[in-house]
């Protein structure tokens, strides 16, 4: 667990954890680093995520990175777009192809329009509301969205 801001240096530099506003309450965000097993090629694997306004916070969506299976995760105060790239992260089954169309997904559909609401507060109309609005362009271009990319 480790805290970081954004402020700079005179020189443009970020000054991340170097900086002495840390030292007041409410400055910079939590981070936390995990290590988790190696690649199949033996590369070494850290997951790093941040942004948390709380020691607890971070600590919380730490544990669910560590044993999902037994934590809720809409308990956590963490927002869909840190949820879904935990979930990326971890995911160690599917061939390269197939996370690389997660990947896809996800960056492309599903943080644009649903990543900055925290997790525990996501509704089923947000995620229709999302549906909706990604048939619309697409649509009116010629180009429907298959169904199972929806």
């Amino acid at each position: 667990m480790y805290t970081r801001c954004g402020c700079r240096d005179g020189a443009g530099r970020l000054l991340g954890s170097r900086c002495r506003g840390l030292a007041v309450r409410g400055h910079g965000s939590w981070y936390f680093r995990v290590e988790m097993p190696p690649w199949p090629d033996g590369r070494r694997r850290q997951i790093r995520r941040g942004g948390f306004s709380s020691q607890l916070a971070a600590r919380q969506a730490r544990a669910c990175l560590l044993d999902p299976s037994g934590k809720d995760l809409s308990a956590a105060a963490i927002t869909v777009a840190q949820w879904l790239q935990l979930w990326l992260d971890t995911r160690v089954g599917p061939g390269a192809s197939t996370l690389h169309s997660y990947g896809q997904h996800i960056h492309g559909y599903l943080i644009p329009y649903l990543g900055d609401r925290l997790l525990r507060e996501l509704t089923n109309a947000q995620v229709q509301a999302m549906f909706n609005a990604i048939i619309r362009p697409h649509g009116a271009a010629g180009r429907p969205v298959a169904a199972g990319t929806l």
